[in-house]
């Protein structure tokens, strides 16, 4: 069992290094793909009876079939993540946007509001003159 585990570990520090020095999850999955493909691989040639080779070989399907899914799964998972940090980002965008339209609204109020008081004191000037007030 230590020889299964030593050489997992070897297996897993060598795709590590290979693939983007990562560490992550697909590194890991990778490291024990690449340890179980050859352990049933070496089973099947190994495999004496024909029985045994059949269901080795069918095992050895299942694991490349399982790698495949599990290389979509990941895809799916990246795909998912840029598309949260897309929406994150158009969020964000939305919002500045939104400010800078509360602003410019508010300096057009403040601009009606100026022009609504110049033309209030120029009726009220008007209004006093009509009446003789001066």
């Amino acid at each position: 069992m230590e020889a299964v585990v030593s050489t997992q570990s070897t297996w897993k520090q060598w795709y590590q290094r290979r693939v983007h020095g990562s560490s992550g999850i697909n590194a890991e999955y990778m490291g024990t793909y690449i340890l179980a493909d050859e352990m049933v691989f070496k089973s099947a040639q190994r495999a004496k009876g024909g029985d045994a080779k059949a269901q080795l070989g069918k095992a050895y399907k299942y694991v490349v079939g399982m790698r495949e899914k599990f290389g979509t799964l990941v895809e799916t998972i990246r795909n998912t993540s840029n598309t949260q940090n897309e929406t994150s980002d158009l969020t964000t965008q939305i919002e500045q946007l939104e400010s800078a339209n509360t602003n410019l609204n508010m300096a057009r109020i403040q601009e009606d509001i100026m022009q609504v008081k110049e033309e209030n004191q120029q009726l009220a000037k008007r209004l006093k003159k009509i009446r003789g007030i001066t």
